[in-house]
């Protein structure tokens, strides 16, 4: 309620035709002061509210709020259920007939027609699939053996390396592909995975020991066959070297001694430039022609010595 400047309260009449209303002070008899009427004032469209009322408004907006993030939450839930709910309850490696029955992933279709669940994309498993067929079944290009070379006979180091290699490729992509898309796999997908570790293990335990004994080369296959082949022409050409002749009073002819002696030393040096070239060690077997052609010269030498010194050739 307006009150007038001397304390009272000041009356109100409404004016037809002015919108709010007009308080007229009359001046008190006692007080002794006139006050002009005042001004019709502008009343606001919304009505004033109780001293409490801002607190009220504010427990409304945050009431409102709640119920809002309540049933956002409640619509998302509801999403995600039927989300849910509208695929299918197939596991991997059950069969389906479209991707809406499997649980999650796709539904396969495999090399021979089957179509069974798996839990990658297709474009995963086309990959897996490819890099599968490139390094874990095409023996011809991409080989993971290693017994096509007898224990007898020396091997380049790169066989055995390339082999490696390739076995840890195909042991990858067909463990990527049983995580990814097969759920760790079935038990015929973890022996694929077996057999391709004990492969690579045949090659590694394969390569230990060869290159224990000797029987791994590590230059390139051309300069290996070269050298091989020119230690077995050498090696097998002294024959009996010089054992046809001996340290006695017979004259001969020493140039044969000389062929002989030059035949077994041919075979030394061409033993010792493959060891050189290409061997990390002799084996066993190349031990023995070196040791057998380096007698042989030895021999001819100290008896075209003998021969030479004593006047014993003709």
């Amino acid at each position: 309620m307006r009150r007038c400047d001397d304390g009272r309260r000041c009356p109100v009449k409404e004016r037809i035709g002015v919108k709010g209303v007009a308080h007229d002070c009359q001046p008190n008899p006692g007080s002794g002061i006139v006050r002009p009427a005042e001004r019709p004032a502008r009343v606001s469209a919304i009505p004033e509210q109780p001293a409490n009322g801002g607190r009220w408004m504010r427990v409304k907006r945050w009431s409102g709020r709640r119920f809002s993030a309540v049933g956002l939450g409640m619509l998302l839930v509801a999403i995600t259920v039927t989300v849910y709910a509208a695929g299918g309850s197939k596991r991997t490696s059950e069969a389906c007939t479209n991707d809406g029955e499997c649980s999650k992933g796709h539904c396969y279709t495999k090399k021979d027609g089957n179509k069974v669940c798996v839990d990658c994309s297709s474009d995963k498993i086309s990959r897996t699939r490819e890099l599968t067929d490139k390094y874990c079944k095409n023996a011809a290009d991409y080989p993971r053996k290693c017994d096509s070379i007898p224990r007898t006979e020396e091997a380049a180091e790169s066989y055995f390396k390339m082999r490696i290699d390739n076995g840890d490729k195909c042991i990858e992509v067909r463990k990527d592909e049983n995580s990814s898309c097969w759920d760790g796999g079935d038990q015929g997908h973890r022996d694929q995975v077996d057999e391709a570790e004990r492969g690579r293990k045949n090659c590694y335990d394969e390569l230990n020991t060869r290159n224990g004994n000797g029987g791994i080369y590590t230059c390139s296959d051309s300069t290996y066959s070269s050298e091989a082949g020119t230690v077995a022409s050498a090696c097998q050409a002294w024959g009996k070297g010089c054992e046809e002749w001996s340290k006695d009073d017979k004259v001969v002819n020493c140039r044969d001694i000389e062929d002989a002696t030059k035949k077994t030393d041919a075979c030394v040096v061409a033993v010792e430039r493959l060891d050189s070239d290409c061997l990390p060690r002799l084996s066993s077997f190349r031990e023995t022609q070196y040791k057998n052609a380096k007698r042989a010269y030895d021999y001819c030498k100290d008896v075209l010595a003998y021969k030479n010194s004593n006047k014993y050739c003709k």
